[in-house]
């Protein structure tokens, strides 16, 4: 199974006004004052994804495949800053089926065969209990508890859960099936 990762960011607005402009006097020396303002968009940022691959030496054809990776959520909403740092996450793959909001997630041999998964987020990392199961194409908002506001991000503090159960796997020609899921972040300000 091949994992991508798409990173929602949005670049950085400077703004600068003179409106506290002040010129100096003539003398000796002179003195002037000029405002600066920067104003930063929320910006988030989704690290450290691997490509959970399940091999056919270490799929032995009983019990189901089960992967989680634990990865670091950078948004600079924070609380600090009268922010929530909540942030939203929306997942889809390659080979939905119809490409609409509800369709699921599907591992495809690239000929007629397909094997669905599901694809579970929880803002904690380390842990399952708690997850939240993603309808492709459909966000998952209010997520907050492990963001952070330290850049770059080097602790995860989020995962995200794939499982392909067994009879959907034993349903299938032998192939090997791949998908890329892809997820996306953004911002919650709500």
């Amino acid at each position: 199974m091949k994992i991508s990762t798409k990173i929602v960011l949005a670049l950085l607005a400077t703004s600068a006004t003179s409106a506290w402009a002040v010129d100096g006097t003539i003398g000796g020396t002179s003195t002037a004052t000029s405002g600066m303002s920067i104003t930063t968009p929320d910006l988030i940022e989704l690290s450290g994804v691997l490509d959970p691959i399940v091999s056919v030496a270490s799929y032995s054809g009983s019990g189901g495949v089960d992967v989680t990776d634990d990865v670091c959520v950078y948004n600079n909403d924070g609380a600090d800053n009268g922010g929530s740092q909540q942030y939203r996450v929306t997942a889809h793959g390659a080979h939905a089926v119809g490409g609409g909001a509800g369709t699921g997630f599907f591992l495809s041999d690239g000929a007629s065969h397909t094997i669905a998964y599901t694809v579970a987020w929880n803002d904690v990392a380390g842990s399952n209990t708690g997850e939240a199961g993603l309808t492709a194409n459909t966000q998952l908002g209010a997520l907050q508890s492990g963001a952070t506001g330290t850049y770059p991000c080097v602790t995860d503090n989020a995962r995200f859960h794939v499982v392909v159960t067994n009879v959907d796997i034993l349903s299938v020609p032998a192939a090997t099936y791949t998908d890329t899921l892809t997820l996306t972040l953004d911002a919650d300000d709500s």
